[in-house]
């Protein structure tokens, strides 16, 4: 039995060699460690995440800054709102002729005109003029006095023009480059009496 396994050995050194190695085994804690550890669904290191670059995560919200900016400027929409409504209110407490006295500026008409220091104007509607308002305008800054500030305002009739009625006096505008006249109307409100002035669209403007 001996020389028959010596036969076998010497027939098939191969197949010993082949043999003499483990199945179906782990390889040993040495080539474990000569294999390059690659990991398999690991998250990557602290290092590793540090080198990646910083993106903002999309989140809800609004700032405090841009919260107090908006809330700023919601009370300045409020403020205004209400400065308005009141305004209003002030205006449609004054009437004349029955009705709302800014509306009454529409029928308002007279001619105005200046030289050599001296205005002009005439009542050519059926409204009576209680008085006029001049802005002055030099450069980009204006005044506005009422006519009777003037020292030849002094004549101004007392009730204001009535239809047909004028007056002429002189005035000094300094170096004005234009005069805009506008009129004064007389109004009856819960108070008394109160005067409107008929501005923008309703005034006249004067070369000095």
């Amino acid at each position: 039995m001996i020389k028959k396994l010596n036969n076998k050995i010497t027939r098939d050194p191969a197949r010993l060699s082949l043999s003499l190695l483990p199945r179906n085994r782990s390889a040993p804690d040495s080539a474990r460690l000569s294999l390059p550890l690659i990991p398999r669904n690991r998250s990557a290191p602290d290092s590793a995440r540090l080198s990646l670059p910083l993106i903002p995560r999309n989140r809800s919200g609004l700032s405090p800054v841009i919260t107090t900016v908006l809330l700023i400027a919601l009370v300045i929409v409020i403020i205004s709102i209400i400065f308005l409504w009141f305004r209003g209110m002030v205006e449609e407490g004054v009437t004349k002729f029955g009705k709302n006295i800014k509306l009454v500026c529409d029928d308002v008409n007279f001619e105005a005109s200046y030289s050599a220091g001296t205005i002009s104007i005439a009542n050519t509607g059926n409204v009576p003029i209680f008085r006029v308002s001049l802005q002055m305008t030099t450069g980009g800054n204006y005044q506005t006095k009422d006519i009777t500030e003037f020292s030849g305002g002094s004549s101004w009739p007392t009730n204001g023009l009535n239809q047909g009625g004028t007056f002429s006096g002189t005035i000094d505008v300094g170096s004005a480059e234009k005069i805009i006249v506008s009129p004064i109307l007389i109004g009856t409100s819960a108070k008394g009496k109160k005067t409107f002035i008929c501005g923008g669209q309703y005034g006249q403007e004067l070369a000095v």
